[in-house]
């Protein structure tokens, strides 16, 4: 699922909105932002969410629950609900900025800048030009 997030990321051009500091949160804690996704390659397809949770000030989890769609052997199907990909890491919040760094999972040792407007929050790892854009839930 790393490598997909990493095809999405190359495949969405980095998205730039007006500001709104009056909704942009002045903190991260207890919030939860999510990014759907659907990629398909050949006969292959993947749709799913990734979800991030800030639990603290300075830790968040982000999971990934997916369904994988094998169009010439419908018997390689399947999806991950019950037993989601999930990655936790430490993070730092100065509106509108997060950093943070994946500490273990799928993403262990990735890092990230993600930059707040309002109710989106674009994402953008390490080594990447384009990020993805998440929405709060």
């Amino acid at each position: 699922m790393k490598k997909l997030l990493f095809v999405a990321i190359a495949a969405l051009a980095f998205t730039a909105c007006s500001k709104d500091d009056e909704k942009t949160p002045e903190t991260l804690t207890g919030t939860t932002w999510e990014y759907k996704y659907d990629e398909t390659n050949g006969n292959e397809r993947i749709e799913g969410v990734y979800t991030i949770e800030f639990t603290t000030s300075t830790a968040f989890s982000l999971t990934d629950e997916y369904e994988y769609f094998n169009s010439e052997d419908p018997s390689e199907n399947y999806d991950n609900f019950e037993d989601p990909d999930v990655s936790t890491g430490s993070y730092s919040y100065t509106k509108p900025e997060a950093t943070g760094t994946f500490l273990d999972g799928d993403f262990e040792g990735e890092n990230f800048v993600g930059e707040v407007d309002g109710n989106r929050m674009s994402i953008v790892f390490e080594g990447q030009d384009e990020g993805v854009v998440f929405k709060k839930k």
